[in-house]
């Protein structure tokens, strides 16, 4: 987001300050909506069955998700432009939670549509924490650190990537596999996702309670938010929005079928044990990549290093595009 402050201001704040407290609330934000995304994998698959629709159909899941980010982002920017990160980032849990609670009478009405306007409020809930929460890292201790400190949050984004396939093998897929056939049938596997969008929704409005509390500290009056046109003159910044682009949408659309893909590419295989299983063990390697870059960091200049890891992904979707069987699904990971 094109949302900034100077410099000299975004890090005036001692950084003898108790900023420990604050900066593990904001690191949470980044596991709560890793979960969100993983979560969309499981979904795509279970609604297939549910609703008797192809799977182009049920990507549908990822258009609404990921419409609500580009919908909402620059307006929760401009949100706290006006008043302040905390207050958008209580908004966006406030959304979030709302969204996951919304699941219940979707699921009760066994209505697909009613899923995809709660999953666009869900996604308009992380647009304002994702606008929110990168920037908020940066400010959170010593300007030198900021870098190595905003990969470190989002590490736990990517442990919230092993804690959702097993939720969803556990919850979502467990007892609810094969063919639907029956009403009852297909309510029971809709009443399914109940559960684990309830007890999110619980611990979002757990930590929205936690933020109202405890004082964080935003940017010096100077250094207030605000929208600045120019930012877009930079090159180096410019490159880096086209980078995400292809990188979220690499990302989204490979997590999208990837149990589709494993129970296709491994006859026999389960939704459940896809998700607990093989997917569970993908995103650990994933969190693993994260918590080393992490620490590679401290000698490697940041460049580089995003290089090197742009080169390994390439290789190894390449092998695992040529390849077959269990070593395709590793690889592809």
């Amino acid at each position: 987001m094109a949302f900034v402050g100077t410099e000299k201001n975004l890090n005036t704040n001692d950084s003898s300050q108790p900023y420990l407290i604050p900066f593990i609330l904001v690191t949470s934000l980044f596991f709560l909506w890793g979960l969100a995304n993983i979560l969309n994998s499981a979904l795509i698959a279970h609604f297939q069955p549910v609703f008797e629709i192809k799977r182009a159909q049920a990507l549908l899941v990822e258009s609404a998700f990921y419409f609500g980010y580009f919908t909402i982002a620059i307006p929760a920017g401009l949100f706290m432009e006006k008043y302040s990160y905390k207050k958008g980032i209580l908004f966006g849990l406030l959304l979030y939670a709302g969204g996951a609670l919304l699941f219940i009478p979707a699921a009760q009405t066994i209505t697909f549509g009613f899923f995809l306007i709660a999953l666009y409020i869900i996604a308009s809930g992380l647009a304002f924490l994702e606008t929110a929460a990168n920037p908020y890292v940066t400010i959170l201790g010593k300007k030198e650190s900021s870098v190595q400190r905003l990969n470190f949050s989002q590490s736990f984004n990517g442990l919230a990537l092993v804690v959702g396939p097993w939720l969803a093998g556990q919850f979502i897929f467990a007892g609810n596999e094969g063919t639907l056939e029956t009403m009852e049938q297909k309510q029971q596997a809709a009443n399914a996702v109940i559960f684990p969008y309830s007890l999110i929704a619980v611990v979002v409005l757990v930590v929205a309670g936690l933020f109202f509390l405890i004082k964080m500290p935003e940017p010096t009056k100077g250094g207030k938010l605000k929208f600045d046109k120019t930012i877009f003159k930079n090159s180096h910044l410019r490159n880096a929005v086209l980078a995400q682009l292809f990188y979220v949408g690499a990302q989204a659309g490979i997590w999208g079928i990837t149990i589709n893909y494993i129970t296709t590419i491994l006859p026999g295989t389960t939704n459940e044990m896809a998700s607990k299983k093989y997917m569970a063990v993908g995103t650990s390697l994933f969190v693993i990549g994260r918590f080393f870059g992490t620490w590679l960091m401290t000698f490697i200049k940041n460049h580089k290093l995003l290089t090197f890891y742009g080169a390994c992904a390439s290789a190894l979707c390449l092998i695992g595009v040529f390849s077959g069987g269990v070593i395709a699904v590793y690889f592809e990971y």
